[in-house]
């Protein structure tokens, strides 16, 4: 009798299995199968190019047998990938999704290659590429509503905004690039919370990462080569924390206005053509042992309400041009120090306790970031152009 029992339960599980589990003959025809699976179940797409747009309305993982090899690649006045579950997780994974709008005219559907709203999102090894340029490719992944988001391992090329959170979604980004957009490489827009974490933010024209009206926490990351602000806190207040990431060579390191409430603490904040951080008076920023290291200024405050509420406590000064602006009748206490900084190490001998609070967990994303260079290096493209800041909040 046992093992009359246990042969149908095995028999059971293995109907039920090959129930949740469909393996897509070719790319054709992939919707009709996204509809035929059961929630919980799994698609697997197999190598080819999808051409149509595609919706998801139940819980269910699409799976590319190979990343690069597995494309979704969609010309239209609609998503790529519409995710409209409302409950339980969708899993994407193993993918390329490229996405451009057909045509200028006015739609009332939210546009971008990934749109989410509500229910729970995970992107693992995911490629989202803007096949044309930032007026036709606005946004790569944007999740607004209750949406939780999960992204890891991803990559995210192009797009005018490439990742946009808002209207109370929940994200966390770990293990990704997110490179060459137009406006902003990662926006934490009103009510959202985004963390931020082991990710390269690189080559933005304006903003690598930004908060408005979001709460944003942003740690062990490498925001490089961002033409205006390597992080954005504003126009809305942002609230949140901003530590032990590597800031370099952006217009200016990180920029806050309106009454931003965010610490800042433990980054290497180096070479901003402008200031390493700038602030608004009206701000209130908690600024403590910071690395700041050849910047054109180290720290800015700008006196527009007539009472700096911001708290800086001590931080270290190395190599910057000018060290403090604006500052009239209480300057920060800045710690200069002399020394040299190598490239990939973030720290100077005689500025211990300033600066990331370890630097070799940096590493791995740093080397990340080189591979990164030395491959756009050998196709002859530009990995990090030359910042150039503007001074308007934008």
């Amino acid at each position: 009798m046992r093992i009359d029992r246990l042969l149908l339960t095995i028999v059971l599980f293995t109907l039920l299995s090959q129930q949740l589990v469909i393996a897509a003959a070719d790319v054709n025809g992939l919707q009709a199968l996204i509809d035929k699976a059961q929630p919980g179940g799994e698609v697997i797409v197999p190598k080819g190019v999808c051409n149509e747009p595609l919706k998801i309305e139940k819980p269910i993982k699409l799976r590319g047998a190979d990343r690069d090899a597995c494309v979704v690649d969609v010309v239209a006045d609609q998503p790529a990938i519409r995710l409209a579950h409302g409950k339980g997780e969708v899993v994407l994974e193993n993918l390329t999704v490229r996405w451009k709008r057909a045509t200028s005219g006015c739609v009332t559907e939210e546009q971008g290659a990934i749109v989410a709203k509500d229910g729970a999102v995970r992107l693992h090894n995911v490629r989202v590429i803007a096949s044309d340029s930032f007026a036709r490719c606005p946004v790569g992944f944007t999740a607004n509503g209750f949406a939780d988001v999960k992204i890891d391992a991803c990559e995210f090329e192009g797009f005018d905004f490439a990742l946009h959170f808002a209207g109370g979604a929940k994200a966390v980004i770990a293990d990704s690039v997110v490179a060459n957009p137009g406006h902003c490489g990662i926006t934490a827009g009103p009510e959202s919370n985004v963390e931020v974490t082991r990710t390269i933010v690189t080559g933005s024209r304006y903003h690598g990462v930004r908060c408005t009206g979001g709460e944003l926490n942003v740690h062990d990351n490498v925001i490089i080569a961002n033409k205006n602000r390597g992080i954005y806190l504003g126009n809305k207040s942002a609230t949140g924390t901003i530590h032990d990431n590597v800031i370099q060579g952006n217009g200016a390191g990180i920029s806050a206005f309106g009454e931003s409430e965010v610490k800042v603490h433990n980054n290497f904040i180096a070479s901003s053509e402008a200031a390493g951080i700038d602030m608004r008076d009206s701000c209130r920023l908690n600024v403590a042992q910071n690395l700041l290291a050849n910047n054109g200024r180290a720290m800015v405050l700008f006196p527009e309400s007539g009472k700096n509420r911001n708290t800086v406590a001590r931080n270290a000064s190395a190599g910057n041009k000018t060290e403090t602006e604006g500052f009239q009748s209480s300057p920060p206490d800045l710690q200069k120090v002399e020394g040299q900084v190598a490239e990939g190490e973030f720290a100077i001998a005689k500025a211990r306790g300033f600066g990331l609070t370890d630097p070799a967990a940096i590493k791995p994303v740093w080397q990340r970031w080189t591979a990164r260079r030395a491959s756009a290096g050998a196709t002859g493209a530009s990995a990090a152009e030359k910042p150039s800041p503007t001074k308007s909040a934008d």
